[in-house]
Order: C-alpha cells, then sequence, then structure tokens
C-alpha cells in the first residue's frame, strides 16, 4: 500500500486494562499522548473521573466485554481505524495514528492481529480451547446467541476462505487424554464433563478461532460489528483470546496477520508470514520482562529511542519498573 497523507488516516488508541492500574493512566497519556490524540482507557472498576476512562464491569478473562461496554466512549466519525492495546504492551513509537494503517497495510476493510488458527484444530493442545467449546454449549441457553451472530454456514465458509479450515480433534494419545483430565475440564470445571463427551470428534456448535488479542487494529467500517460480537461472547463467558479473533475474522473482509494462518501464538516455532515485516515480541517467560527492562537501563525515555525497528511491540512492559 502506498504511502497516503496524514490526514487520510487517524486512528484511535483504546486501552484495554485487566486491572484497576490507574496510576498508570499519566504514564501512557506521556508514551502515547502525541502519536495518538485521541485515547480512551477501558478499565475495570475504574474510579477515576477523567472524561477518556471508561468504567468497565468485567473480568479481565473476558475482556471482549471491555471492548463492548466502553463502545459508546470510544467510537467518533473522525476516526479510521481503531488501535486495541494492552495497557502492559508498547508499541513501536514510530507508530503513530497517521501511519499505523500505511505501516500494517491496512486498507479500510482490513483488520489486524497477530494469529488465527481454528479452535477445533487444538482442543486437546490448549487449556481455553475446550471450555470455550463447552462454554457454547453451557450458557448459550441463557440468550438467543444464534440470532446475534452470522449463520454458522456462512461463518465456516468465510474462515475457510481465510485458510482456516475446522478440523475437528480427538484426543489421538493416552497424554492428550492425560492433558484433557488434568488441564482441560478443571479449566472447564468438572461438571462440564458431560458436555466434553458431547463434543468429542465433532465441531463446536459455532466456528471459534483463538489469537493473540493483546494488539489489534480494527477499521472504522466494521467496528460496530465487532464491538457487538465481542459482547455475544463475552455474554456466553468465552476467553478473550477465543472471543476477540472470532469477533475480528466475522466483522471484517480481511484479517492481516503476522504469522501464517492455522498458526498458533504460543507456538515457539510458528511460522510467520514471510511478506510481514514486523515483528510482535511477547514475553511468555516472567523472568524475561525485568532482563529487557535492563537491557535499556529501566530508562524509559531510552527504550523510546533505541526501540529496535523490526519490533511492532514489546509486551508485557511492567510500567513500575520504568522511571
Amino acid at each position: 500500500m502506498a504511502e497516503v497523507d496524514r490526514q487520510e488516516n487517524r486512528a484511535s488508541a483504546v486501552f484495554i486494562f485487566n486491572h484497576r492500574f490507574e496510576r498508570n493512566i499519566e504514564k501512557l497519556d506521556e508514551i502515547y499522548g502525541e502519536r495518538f490524540p485521541k485515547r480512551t482507557y477501558l478499565m475495570p472498576f475504574a474510579r477515576s473521573e477523567r472524561a477518556d476512562v471508561c468504567r468497565i464491569t468485567e473480568s479481565s478473562w473476558q475482556f471482549s466485554g471491555h471492548v463492548a461496554q466502553g463502545a459508546a466512549s470510544f467510537i467518533d466519525d473522525e476516526a479510521t481505524h481503531y488501535v486495541f492495546i494492552s495497557d502492559d504492551l508498547i508499541l513501536n513509537p514510530r507508530i503513530d495514528a497517521w501511519n499505523i494503517a500505511c505501516k500494517l497495510d491496512l486498507d479500510a476493510s482490513t483488520g489486524y492481529i497477530k494469529s488465527l488458527a481454528p479452535l477445533d484444530s487444538v482442543r486437546y493442545q490448549w487449556h481455553r480451547s475446550l471450555p470455550a467449546s463447552i462454554a457454547l454449549r453451557r450458557n448459550g441457553d441463557g440468550f438467543d446467541w444464534r440470532a446475534e451472530l452470522p449463520p454458522e454456514d456462512e461463518a465456516r465458509a468465510k474462515f475457510a476462505g481465510m485458510g482456516l479450515q475446522d478440523h475437528p480433534s480427538k484426543m489421538r494419545s493416552l497424554s492428550e487424554a492425560k492433558h484433557a483430565l488434568t488441564k482441560l475440564l478443571p479449566a472447564a470445571g468438572y461438571l462440564a464433563a458431560p458436555w466434553a463427551v458431547k463434543l468429542h470428534g465433532k465441531p463446536s456448535d459455532y466456528p471459534l478461532l483463538m489469537g493473540y488479542a493483546d494488539f489489534f487494529v480494527v477499521p472504522a467500517e466494521a467496528i460496530r460489528r465487532f464491538t457487538h460480537y465481542c459482547g455475544v461472547f463475552a455474554a456466553l463467558d468465552i476467553f478473550a483470546e477465543v472471543a476477540v479473533p472470532t469477533a475480528l475474522a466475522l466483522a471484517v473482509d480481511r484479517v492481516k496477520t503476522e504469522l501464517k494462518p492455522g498458526e498458533r501464538f504460543n507456538d515457539p516455532l510458528a511460522a510467520r508470514q514471510p511478506d510481514f515485516a514486523w515483528q510482535g515480541i511477547e514475553f511468555w517467560d516472567p523472568a524475561e520482562t525485568p532482563v529487557f527492562a535492563a537491557r535499556f537501563g529501566n530508562d524509559r525515555d531510552r527504550l523510546m529511542k533505541e526501540f529496535p525497528d523490526e519490533y511492532l511491540y514489546v509486551h508485557p512492559v511492567k510500567l513500575s519498573q520504568w522511571r
């Protein structure tokens, strides 16, 4: 995509907090203030009276509910894109409200998220997979959720067109069976066991995706659909890194990803898209975060000046560790 005039694109930044860390708002103002003039902070049980802080009543495990509840506070008529940023994620300082669409090669119908993979394909490998599929059945009687989402066959066809073909999985080994009993069922609750048995070898009642959801971009054209779908999945008690990627893929025409379709964000050997220049950096081992901070002397100004050009973002960065 060719570079465009700064006035043609303007992204709004929406910061998602998992906890009530109001002391970090001013730090984020300092980091992003000039780069993203329009900012909204979605914070559970916030007490701040600032106009740009939106009080959310939702668990961090379902932070798609943050997006749905806060929609009225951040949707405006001027934004061309909405950039959703975890409060402990530092975006490359060379990226701003006017150039992010060009940097990520996004047009008016394309969203961005690091990765997308069919949830059923990892049903017995990721501890969030089985509970999400069970939640559709366990919580689905609370409201007519199917009426709030695109028809199932359309969703499956759309995902298949993105290279995300469903592959309903069965337990393939004793080790997977042990993993299901010791990790997956406790995550869903042992009372969900009958639903797990009924689902074995069958697709989920609705196609679901998994993806890394601490940074993503939604075009303005799709924002109302996206926030609506986020609310539906939050009401079903679907984990955020299932709810957000599924809602995004349903809402937009196309999705740009760093990883190839079907690759898991938590797989260290996941293959990247060959033409995608940026790399999002995640620290899966908590010990890595302070090591990264020490690399820059725990100096936030130094980090901004020396931030590696090829990094799209770094996450998590605990702002309390930086001066």
